[in-house]
This record gives structure tokens, C-alpha cells and sequence, in this order.
């Protein structure tokens, strides 16, 4: 059986070793053409048999006599696959692995639009202990013209069975400031960044920093927090991080970002960022041995092509992680004279406190053989 497992014509010679003289009788279908059925008589020795196959075309032949075996097999493929697969080559190893990529998908990222009764707009605050407020404040932000200023008071000492440094005061779960929905976005990785600074927080206090979806009417919750002694630093913006790659895509296509402050004090909170691919990100700590592995994808790509290994170039060239790559990296840019200010160097998380799903480095174990 000789199979053309590409979209481009191949012929191809294999190189047979017959003991003794016999026949190949093409295997045919009822509806294909007699004529192609014709045998073809071979001496015995190694002798050739001829092959033109159209793309992805099978080809079956039956021996008249036995220990017929197959020595060599020499193909060439049309010569638009040359072509193709060279352009698409290129066009692979043209690709920035390291530039970050935002996900601008979140409404008011910085705070700063505000209903007609001062309320923020896209920003909604859940507390059913009426202990929190979140508003706008004009006062020293990080970003633009306002920040978020989130405040939770401690509750009364006289109220029975009250908590004031836990998840929940007079038995109610911690207030909740939840952004618009946004559309969860199609790489299934995400990674938020967001300046803060606190004053008069309890020595328990956290705050939590929380991505929301659902999957099959199930929620789906993913926090980091972030300690009282980091957020107050003499008043000083701290940066701060929480990223995820099991994002439910098979959910409603809509998710949330959360802030939760789980006891008494003041928080601000500023200039949101949201990545949708981690591996670029300085602060993601796989970043760099997980481009290496992308990187190894390309060079085992070109390797193949280079050796006329056709069929091992376009399967790897088919695969998840190139395809990934060819739809979420931009082509190179040249360099410029003047290069951009670097973004603050690393962001400040609990990562003991972080709920952390299985790394795309996992990912890569499952899909990516280990180049050596």
C-alpha cells in the first residue's frame, strides 16, 4: 500500500526486492476505470515500480508470489509544495515570541467614566453588610484623572458574632467590586496587572484579585491575594499580578474581573491590564522555557523541510502549537533607534495564596514532543 498523505501530486519510485519474477495486480474499486487495473510484470531482482499519486491519494497492489519487500522509497512532490511550504516556513520563524500582547477587552480600565450621580460606570460594588463603598477618587491616581478608592469598615464591636479581620463580618462573605463582563478571550490565557495601595488596613486584611466565569452553569473562580504589609508601603503604588490558562472556553463566552477586600480598611486601585498569552510576559515564571519549546517547534519544522522529510514538515507545520502561533504572534517588527520605556520590572503576588491551575508548560508536555 503507498499513501501521498499531503494536498500537493507526488511521484515516487519504490525500489522492491523480488525473489522471483511476479505480478503486481492493482487492487481497484468497481467504479474506477479498468484500464488502471492492468498488471505489471517484474523480474526478479530489485526492480522499480513507478508511482504518480494525486494528493492524498492511496494506491494498493497485491504480489503474485511471495517475499516481495520494499528496500527504498524515493518521492517527490509537485513543485508548489516546495513553495508553500517554504512561504509558510517563513512566515513561522517571522513570528515575535517575546511581545506581550494585550487584551483590551475590559470596559474602563482605569476608572475614569462615571454615571451622572458619580457612581462608576462599568465597575459595580456587591456588599450585603453595608460596611464597603467604591467610588471614584481624584486624590493621587496611578492612571488618567481618578482611581478607585475601596473601603470595607470594620463592624461594630457590640454586633453579635461579628469578624473583623475574615472573609466574612456578621456571617456575610466579603464585599465584591466586579467589572462589566467581557468575552473570555480565545487563547484561554489571561493574565491581569493592576497598581494598588492601601492605608489603615487590618493585619489579616487581603486583598484578592479574582477572575469569574461559569462552565456548564457551574462557576468558575480563580484568585490570587495580595497581603495587607504589601499593599501599605507609605502610601506608594504597588504592582501587582494574577494570571490563569484554564480559562473555560466551552463557558457562556463572558467572564468577570473581581476585587474583594476581606476585612477592614482603604484600598485604591488603578490602571488594569489584561494579556491574553502568559509566555511573553516577564513576570510569568515558564516564560522562557516555554518559548524555548515553541522555539524548538520551528527549528524541528525547518529541519524536516530541509532533509525533504515533506510529510514530517507539513504534519508539524499542522500542529497546535505552530497554528497558535502563526494566529496570536505578530510578525517581527524591525528595530528602532529609540526603544520605548520598560513596563515596572516585576509585579507583587502572593503566589502561595494563588489558585494555580496546570501551567502551559503542562500543555506543552501534552502536545509538544521533548526536542533534544
Amino acid at each position: 500500500v503507498a499513501m501521498n498523505m499531503s494536498p500537493w501530486r507526488c511521484d515516487a519510485r519504490a525500489v522492491l526486492d523480488v525473489p522471483q519474477v511476479t505480478t503486481l495486480k492493482r487492487l481497484v474499486s468497481p467504479t474506477m476505470d479498468a484500464s488502471a487495473a492492468q498488471p505489471l510484470t517484474l523480474s526478479a531482482g530489485r526492480q522499480s515500480w513507478p508511482l504518480s499519486l494525486a494528493p492524498y491519494e492511496i494506491r494498493a497492489v497485491r504480489t503474485s508470489s511471495p517475499g516481495v519487500k520494499v528496500v527504498e522509497v524515493q518521492a517527490d512532490v509537485d513543485g508548489a509544495a516546495n513553495a508553500e511550504l517554504s512561504a509558510e516556513l517563513s512566515d513561522l520563524t517571522n513570528r515575535d515570541l517575546t511581545a506581550p500582547r494585550a487584551y483590551d477587552a475590559l470596559p474602563d480600565s482605569s476608572f475614569e467614566n462615571s454615571t451622572h450621580d458619580g457612581q462608576l460606570a462599568a465597575w459595580h460594588l456587591t456588599d450585603n453588610s453595608g460596611l464597603a463603598s467604591a467610588e471614584p477618587d481624584a486624590v493621587n491616581p496611578q492612571d488618567g484623572k481618578t482611581s478607585l478608592h475601596f473601603r470595607r469598615d470594620a463592624p461594630p464591636l457590640s454586633a453579635p458574632g461579628s469578624i473583623d479581620t475574615q472573609d466574612t463580618q456578621n456571617g456575610q462573605p466579603p464585599p465584591v467590586v466586579d467589572s462589566d463582563p467581557f468575552p473570555v478571550p480565545p487563547t484561554g490565557q489571561l493574565a491581569m496587572t493592576v497598581f494598588a495601595r492601601g492605608k489603615n488596613l487590618g493585619s489579616t486584611t487581603e486583598l484578592r484579585l479574582v477572575f469569574k466565569s461559569e462552565v456548564d452553569g457551574r462557576p468558575y473562580r480563580r484568585a490570587a491575594s495580595v497581603s495587607a504589609t504589601k499593599l501599605e508601603r507609605d502610601g506608594q503604588w504597588g504592582f501587582f499580578a494574577i494570571y490563569v490558562n484554564d480559562l473555560p472556553l466551552d463557558s457562556n463566552g463572558k467572564m468577570r474581573i473581581a476585587f474583594e477586600l476581606t476585612g477592614p480598611g482603604e484600598v485604591w486601585l488603578d490602571n488594569v491590564k489584561l494579556y491574553d498569552l502568559l509566555f511573553p510576559l516577564t513576570f510569568y515564571g515558564d516564560a522562557q522555557a516555554e518559548i524555548l519549546q515553541l522555539s524548538k517547534q520551528i527549528h524541528a519544522a525547518k529541519s524536516a523541510f530541509d532533509a525533504r522529510q515533506i510529510t514530517d514538515c507539513l504534519q508539524i507545520l499542522d500542529g497546535y502549537w505552530p497554528r497558535f502561533i502563526l494566529a496570536y504572534r505578530p510578525v517581527v517588527q524591525p528595530q528602532v533607534a529609540i526603544r520605548p520605556a520598560s513596563p515596572p520590572a516585576s509585579p507583587s503576588m502572593s503566589d502561595e495564596r494563588q489558585e494555580s491551575p496546570p501551567g502551559i508548560g503542562d500543555r506543552l508536555k501534552r502536545y509538544v514532543p521533548i526536542w533534544r
